[in-house]
């Protein structure tokens, strides 16, 4: 190994320290997210170039940059090229690299659910009454309402005279609180 290294130019060895080195650091941050340990080596600050979630600059994007860099010039400074066309390539290989990486992670935060239920999706949905709910929104009472093939149990009131018993068929006029129903009977 010794003679090939000797063999080498200083721009050859300065491009193959940076292609070794951001290799194994990408090694080691692959196995760190094998075993979910890379949860806390993000940085989360990213330039706001395209969107809040789109972020260019992070620790994995400038891994990137760097593998692919070192590597590209590493094996085209093998080649007749010259010097300044080689560490363009190399540049142009590493900011795409970056992009890719941006957008590969873009893309996997638009695959995230929130998993939260938004009451607001029962507005003019027709339900059936679980708990009692008296009227003039004395106390809370219990829905039972079909949303997007879920069954959800809900808090209920009505502004009604009378108590709505169980088994009576109403319909969500407005959310209160962000979890009760407001209802009346249909």
């Amino acid at each position: 190994m010794q003679p090939w290294w000797e063999s080498l130019d200083a721009l050859q060895k300065f491009l193959y320290i940076i292609a070794f080195a951001s290799t194994f650091i990408l090694l080691i941050q692959s196995l760190f997210s094998v075993f979910g340990l890379d949860q806390d080596f993000e940085y989360d600050g990213g330039i706001d170039d395209f969107s809040a979630d789109f972020q260019f600059f992070s620790i994995r994007g400038m891994i990137a940059f760097f593998t692919l860099f070192g590597w590209t010039g590493a094996l085209l400074s093998q080649t007749p090229l010259s010097r300044f066309l080689i560490m363009t390539i190399a540049l142009v290989a590493g900011l795409i690299g970056m992009v890719l990486v941006a957008f590969l992670f873009y893309s996997m935060t638009k695959l995230q659910q929130d998993g939260t239920f938004n009451y607001e999706y029962c507005v003019g949905q027709i339900g059936e009454v679980y708990l009692p709910i008296p009227g003039k929104r004395a106390f809370k009472g219990k829905i039972v309402i079909t949303i997007h093939d879920r069954s959800i149990e809900a808090d209920a009131i009505t502004d009604e005279d009378e108590t709505l018993s169980t088994g009576s068929i109403v319909k969500v006029i407005a959310v209160v609180n962000q979890s009760t129903l407001v209802v009346e009977r249909n």
